[in-house]
């Protein structure tokens, strides 16, 4: 514990006293106590270092209106001992922008509430009496601050890409959606998950022999290429939300009636374009979420479910698929992972048809494969994978390696255990993928809601954990970035987001 008890000062307040036998504040005026902030900032994100009685934050937050606060203390014993005093207590109540917790929790606290595209930057501040007295409590603190930023860093800077992206495709999915088919899954068969790995062009074989024993679920990628080998899947899995994931559907054949159909889940932030293109060859469509703020924000109306995709791995969508689905035994195909075989990707997909189009005797098809398996820095790895087997010459990079440890952490989430590449389950399954919504999904209705529900957010405040506001938080992180408005305050990028979103209820 910092600290060993408390004494009065000269201001009739009471403040703490470390293990040393100093103060924490002045023992003449502690209310009048500051933190070194930084000049013009108007709204921020601040961590500060030593709760004691609370004066120095109260302060910043006076100072500094717009700000949030994450203000921790060593261990759950010394932040005990700072909740006694009345100013601590204050600040406790202040729920959305004040957060008080040990050092244990603090990276959780930051990678749960720090939203760049509210708070801009955020400021470790140390209050300097604790400072002086905890100089290896704060050196880790800080460690722990440059880790979770990286986690936030990493998730905003795709939010920056994909924002605008994100949120047309989600508005213009949902205008032409009413609700989800009914689905039905045999679950009694084991749920196949095939993903494009070069190992897929041994495996489908044993696949397409065992084709009754399955119910299929593939990946956009792996689409086409079961398709070229005659095999159809049950299910597709799409999370893409770009242009170029259209072209998976390509190969997608004319469908009449449902018999032999396959089931096309797509995330509704997936491109709308590729959506059209299946609903035109007459194949049923089942929207998912994956948690993007403004998805979730229609999803209960809209009956969504949410698919887990763990670093936006359309592998880890599928498998999610199947367990939502209901089934106990799911087995990967095509999961590797790496680069075996001098390949990136199994026969017939996409690639295939445009690298060999292009192909030329100076410049061939695996002239341009292997500079798409290059284009990061890879090495040699271990030749036999979870998933899939042995694998010949096999390369990863750290990209596919994340991909499999995320894999292999989601399977130990849902109590899946690996063995020799199946997924099992030993509880049971859980089943749960909702009907149609009831009553119906109406785009209007849901138009008309959000974009008032925005209207009435007052300026003078931030809409700290307000759902509608934060729907909107990846497409602020997007113009952040591309139009150089790193300077603009939340309110300022707010209302263009706002003007924005608001152009789709022509569509209504």
């Amino acid at each position: 514990m910092v600290y060993t008890q408390t004494i009065s000062a000269k201001s009739g307040d009471e403040i703490p006293v470390f293990a040393s036998g100093k103060p924490m504040h002045s023992k003449y005026n502690p209310q009048a106590e500051r933190l070194p902030l930084p000049s013009g900032c108007a709204e921020a994100f601040f961590v500060v270092a030593g709760i004691g009685a609370g004066f120095h934050i109260r302060s910043l937050l006076a100072e500094i209106p717009h700000a949030a606060v994450i203000a921790f203390e060593d261990d759950e014993e010394s932040l005990a001992f700072c909740r006694q005093f009345p100013v601590v207590r204050e600040l406790a109540e202040k729920d959305g922008t004040v957060w008080l917790c040990a050092k244990k929790d603090l990276g959780q606290r930051i990678i749960a509430h720090y939203a760049p595209g509210i708070f801009g930057d955020l400021f470790f501040v140390p209050q300097r009496a604790w400072e002086a007295e905890n100089r290896e409590i704060c050196a880790e603190a800080k460690a722990i601050v440059t880790e979770s930023l990286a986690c936030v860093s990493a998730d905003y800077s795709v939010q920056s890409h994909f924002g605008k992206i994100w949120m047309r495709n989600i508005l213009l999915n949902l205008s032409a959606f009413s609700g989800n088919p009914p689905v039905r899954c045999d679950t009694s068969k084991t749920a196949a998950v095939i993903a494009a790995g070069p190992s897929l062009d041994r495996s489908a074989q044993e696949l397409a022999e065992s084709r009754g024993s399955y119910y299929i679920i593939a990946t956009d990628t792996a689409y086409g290429s079961l398709l070229s080998r005659s095999i159809t899947p049950d299910a597709v899995v799409s999370v893409d939300g770009q242009h170029i994931s259209t072209t998976h559907f390509f190969p997608c054949p004319q469908q009449n009636g449902n018999e032999g159909a396959s089931l096309f889940v797509f995330d509704i932030c997936t491109n709308t374009e590729a959506v059209g293109l299946v609903r035109q060859k007459g194949q049923q469509v089942y929207f998912t979420h994956s948690g993007h703020p403004l998805s979730r924000l229609a999803a209960e109306d809209a009956a969504l479910p949410y698919l887990e995709t763990g670093s936006g791995t359309v592998t880890i969508a599928a498998c999610d698929f199947a367990r939502l689905a209901g089934f106990r035994k799911i087995r990967l195909f095509g999961a590797d992972f790496a680069y075996s075989s001098g390949k990136a990707y199994t026969r017939g997909t996409y690639l295939d048809a445009q690298f060999y189009a292009r192909a030329s005797r100076t410049a061939s098809a695996e002239t341009a494969f292997t500079a798409l398996m290059y284009r990061a820095p890879v090495e040699p790895c271990p030749a036999q994978s979870p998933f899939s087997g042995t694998l010949s010459r096999p390369f990863s990079s750290t990209v596919l390696d994340g991909y499999k440890k995320t894999l292999l952490e989601w399977a130990e989430r849902h109590q899946y255990t690996v063995r020799d590449g199946m997924l099992l389950k030993a509880d049971a399954a859980d089943g749960g993928l909702p009907g149609p919504a009831r009553p119906s999904f109406c785009y209007g209705d849901f138009m008309r809601r959000w974009i008032g529900a925005l209207r009435e957010i007052p300026e003078d405040s931030l809409p700290v954990g307000n759902a509608d506001a934060y729907a909107l938080l990846p497409y602020i992180a997007f113009l952040r970035k591309s139009r150089n408005l790193r300077k603009d305050t939340f309110f300022e990028l707010f209302k263009l987001a706002y003007s924005h979103a608001s152009q789709y209820n022509r569509m209504i």
